[in-house]
């Protein structure tokens, strides 16, 4: 934490000044000024001998902020989901489910079989820019979106057989096929200080375990809403049944 040539001494005079500072960032420019670094963790441990009712407090202040951090979060993945519904409520799957896709810088993200290690086994999102909408490639598939750096609505259906081709009320509709080599097909969550991924998560499409499966995928965007402008502005469709062809089949393309 402290160079190693300091001198007791003064070692413990700049914990006596630690001990005496209102918070983390006075402490850690003060460690800096003394040629060393630490974290809060490191400080706190370091600390807790010489000032423990000052270490206890802060710990305490820490745990509450934390836990108001997460009552935010909980609250707003609750207001995101809820601006999202099955856009085919009727049409019950064997597994499905619906939720706020956050996207990140660029937009765009993957379904893909997420315990398939295979190198150079997926789609690639350059080439599913290239295309104007998807690219797939062994297990998984890189699809486009409209929009960027905002959340967007996506709801997964996973069936036994090929249901009805619907495409009223959708911009673009583009079947692909791809493999299952484990027995998964997903849709990323949203990570723990990530950027990108499903608020909450979304079963496997894969129910016929390993093999090949045709994944159909619509999308439509909305107007901008000035009264409601954190209203989603779009909305993707994934269906999933299992199907030997590898072929790409444009139902419509972007209209």
């Amino acid at each position: 934490m402290f160079p190693e040539d300091l001198p007791d001494q003064r070692l413990l005079a700049y914990g006596e000044e630690q001990c005496a500072m209102p918070g983390l960032k006075e402490r850690q420019a003060l460690v800096r000024r003394a040629g060393g670094s630490a974290d809060a963790a490191d400080l706190g441990d370091a600390l807790e001998f010489l000032c423990p009712g000052v270490v206890a407090q802060q710990r305490a202040d820490q745990a509450r902020e934390q836990a108001e951090q997460e009552r935010e979060w909980a609250a707003r993945k609750a207001e995101m989901n809820a601006r999202c519904a099955d856009p085919w409520p009727k049409l019950r799957a064997r597994r499905q489910g619906t939720a706020a896709y956050s996207l990140f810088e660029g937009g765009g993200y993957a379904v893909f079989d997420d315990r398939d290690s295979t190198e150079g086994a997926g789609g690639d999102i350059f080439k599913a820019i290239d295309d104007g909408f998807i690219d797939a490639a062994g297990s998984s598939a890189a699809i486009t979106t409209y929009g960027e750096n905002e959340s967007m609505c996506l709801t997964v259906k996973a069936f036994g057989a090929a249901p009805p081709l619907r495409l009223k009320g959708w911009n673009q509709v583009v079947e692909v096929g791809v493999v299952s080599r484990s027995g998964r097909l997903v849709v990323p969550p949203y990570p723990e200080g990530g950027d990108s991924g499903t608020i909450e998560p979304l079963p496997s499409l894969a129910i016929a375990s390993p093999g090949r499966y045709r994944m159909r995928v619509y999308a439509r965007v909305f107007e901008w809403d000035e009264d409601d402008p954190d209203a989603p502005v779009e909305e993707h469709l994934i269906v999933v049944y299992p199907g030997r062809s590898a072929k790409e089949i444009v139902h419509r393309p972007w209209r």
